[in-house]
């Protein structure tokens, strides 16, 4: 059995001044989280989903979203509370599969933050089936600005000043990952319990197994794959759809 984990839980500080819940935010006339959602459904290669919510409300609005789209006969999913960081509404996510249903060495589970909704069903199975042959899979991107390190990047946050640069990275080197990010099940449970993994600087799933000192495996995703964290990226996002280049 295979899972999706969506998370929409994350409060959207960044864009609250422009849009209520940017999960629920209608984009083409359906809500951001359903066009992730839906991706995954067309491949059928997933059995269960668990939606990680940030309120009642926005409990209540995706049920009653999905029970009116995919009708009530649609019972593949869980709802599920989010914590206060996205690394604890993985782990809230992740204890619940692991509590509600029978895991076994072959389960793959999809982690996808739901504000990326024009992921495709073909990339999709395209991870998939690099999680299947080699453990997991993560979407890249490369990065074509020139890349330097920050000497004290803390200092962004307290002072007004400029930052310090010290180190020239080779940008060929580097990627910027993306989700869907596919793992094993017991794999990626394990690896969110490890106890350097127990904070809130979990900024992405293959995060936890890198601190495991395990491989991770990325493929290029050729698409665009924005996540929604400001209003300019809903208009980037309308102007992808509106002008066919997704």
């Amino acid at each position: 059995m295979n899972f999706v984990i969506l998370l929409a839980g994350g409060n959207g500080q960044r864009i609250k001044n422009f849009v209520r819940d940017k999960c629920l935010e209608s984009i083409n006339y359906k809500p951001v989280f359903f066009h992730s959602l839906n991706s995954f459904i067309k491949t059928k290669n997933f059995q269960k989903y668990i939606i990680v919510f940030n309120s009642e409300s926005q409990k209540v609005f995706i049920r009653d979203f999905l029970n009116k789209e995919l009708g009530s006969k649609f019972k593949e999913y869980d709802l599920v509370k989010g914590g206060n960081a996205r690394c604890s509404s993985v782990r809230n996510a992740l204890l619940h599969l692991n509590k509600t249903y029978k895991i076994s060495d072959k389960c793959m589970v999809a982690i996808h933050d739901a504000a990326r909704p024009l992921i495709k069903t073909s990339f999709i199975n395209r991870l998939l089936e690099l999680a299947l042959n080699y453990g997991n899979a993560v979407p890249a991107s490369k990065i074509n600005d020139s890349i330097k390190y920050v000497k004290d990047y803390k200092s962004y946050y307290k002072e007004d000043k400029p930052l310090s640069l010290n180190k020239n990275l080779c940008k060929d080197q580097v990627r910027a990952v993306q989700t869907p990010q596919i793992f094993k099940v017991k794999e990626i449970t394990e690896c969110y319990n490890y106890k350097n993994n127990l904070t809130n600087d979990v900024s992405d799933d293959s995060y936890t197994l890198i601190n495991c000192g395990k491989d991770v495996f990325i493929i290029d995703n050729p698409e665009p794959n924005p996540k929604i964290t400001f209003k300019i990226d809903i208009d980037y996002i309308n102007y992808l759809l509106n002008k066919n280049l997704v």
